[in-house]
């Protein structure tokens, strides 16, 4: 051996005893309202001028430091493949040595309290429904959206599709009208893009110069001798 690498040998951290300990702590989940709790039984040696207390604390530090990503990934409800994942992360990082410690070992158990697994059962199942509402919403949304734009578009289309869904049952009476209906609340029709228009031009002005504003139209309702119009406008100025 030559010189320098004697050296380095003489050098070397000297490991004292093998120590194992435990300890019980709680980390966050995907979830973070609902933690794991976790037993972690940990072994290491630590350099000659260490104490036993240091070493404990660095090698919790380290075990948590492993720990914590992989159970952010996993839901409480799945505790088992949690205690599996992290104990495979934690056997691919075990052994290993620092100056000061050497860790040689760590095993996890991961378990969940019984109040937290019911309070998550409970969130999911919400969560689910939720989803499922929304997503029966955009399915309803969707359909409207076909109907009107590609369905009530013209009355020949309307009456096609009416005989597809309802074979030889009569075209209601009122067809024209659930058209016409149809057509006048669609986005782009006249009526719309003029009253939305008209929004964005009032959204500029103070609350109260736009009501003034609102009051010329009243006015200039009346003048033509549209009085029903106007009273339905003052009505929602007064409910305003």
């Amino acid at each position: 051996m030559n010189l320098k690498a004697l050296l380095s040998f003489w050098a070397r951290p000297r490991f004292g005893d093998n120590w194992t300990f435990q300890y019980t702590d709680q980390v966050d989940s995907r979830r973070k309202v609902f933690p794991f709790d976790v037993h972690v039984t940990l072994s290491c040696r630590s350099a000659a001028e260490m104490s036993r207390q240091q070493a404990v604390a660095l090698a919790a530090r380290r075990a948590r430091q492993i720990v914590e990503p992989v159970a952010e990934r996993f839901n409480v409800l799945r505790s088992s493949t949690t205690e599996q994942e992290i104990n495979y992360v934690l056997g691919r990082d075990f052994p290993r040595a620092t100056e000061q410690v050497e860790f040689i070992s760590a095993h996890v158990a991961v378990s969940v309290a019984d109040a937290v697994y019911k309070a998550a059962e409970l969130y999911e199942e919400s969560v689910r429904e939720m989803s499922q509402k929304r997503l029966e919403r955009e399915r309803v949304r969707a359909e409207l959206t076909f109907l009107r734009d590609d369905v009530f578009c013209d009355p020949a289309t309307a009456r096609l599709y009416w005989i597809t869904k309802h074979g030889n049952l009569p075209v209601p009476g009122d067809f024209d009208e659930i058209m016409r209906s149809v057509s006048q609340w669609a986005p782009g029709s006249e009526w719309v893009v003029i009253a939305q228009c008209i929004q964005k031009f009032l959204e500029q002005f103070p609350r109260q110069n736009a009501r003034d504003l609102v009051r010329m139209l009243e006015r200039l309702f009346r003048e033509n001798d549209r009085t029903d119009l106007a009273h339905e406008l003052a009505r929602v100025l007064d409910q305003a």
